[in-house]
């Protein structure tokens, strides 16, 4: 009994730790209007590599976060082969009026069960819904760090509660319920990244503010 005991604990803390340590690609959509863009999360321990891509596939930017470093990000210019550091501002909205609350609603989103949290703001009239899976330890502190200037990451920043916590769909309304913008993940695997993923490339120049 104690032997069975054991191999199932075992396998718990196992399975904990694998999705703790989560290293593959997380592909996804952003939906703004008539604008779709297209993003891969790359992940790897304390580094995430994001890149912009264009309508043929090809990267049009990319971001490099370190998590160890919370002062900035390196975005890089693929055409123009420049990269620079970069600090995002907190923004200038006030988003204290924010309430963001988990609700018991749950789904199974490419494999993961998710569950449903809600944001509404009062000053901004939109709500958020997201749908949201733990397990994904990187997205809030690389949140933090890039800053995204659009409501459905700034609800999400304005509370501690998501540490851990990671949207695999995210949507924003305004009053009336029409969409205003839509995030979501295409498809997510697990895989090994090269450490070279996260380096700035050869015979790339800095710019200099």
């Amino acid at each position: 009994m104690k032997t069975k005991f054991s191999l199932l604990f075992s396998a718990i803390l196992f399975t904990i730790a694998a999705v703790a340590q989560f290293e593959g690609k997380i592909e996804f959509n952003k939906i703004s209007g008539k604008d779709t863009s297209k993003y891969i999360y790359y992940v790897k321990g304390d580094n995430i590599r994001i890149d912009n891509l264009g309508a043929k596939g090809e990267v049009l930017g990319t971001s490099l976060v370190d998590l160890k470093d919370n002062s900035k990000y390196v975005a890089i210019s693929p055409n123009r082969k420049m990269y620079m550091d970069v600090s995002p501002k907190k923004s200038i909205k006030d988003y204290s009026t924010t309430e963001l609350k988990k609700t018991n609603e749950t789904k199974s989103l490419y494999g993961f069960t998710c569950t449903k949290w809600l944001a509404t703001n009062k000053d901004f009239g939109t709500t958020a819904t997201y749908w949201m899976t733990e397990g994904f330890d990187f997205f809030s502190p690389m949140l933090h760090i890039v800053k995204r200037k659009e409501n459905l990451g700034q609800y999400l920043m304005t509370s501690e509660l998501i540490k851990g916590w990671c949207p695999l769909m995210s949507e924003e309304r305004d009053r009336n319920g029409n969409l205003i913008e839509k995030i979501e993940t295409i498809s997510i695997s697990k895989e090994t990244i090269a450490d070279s993923m996260f380096t700035i490339p050869k015979g790339f120049q800095k710019f200099e503010n």
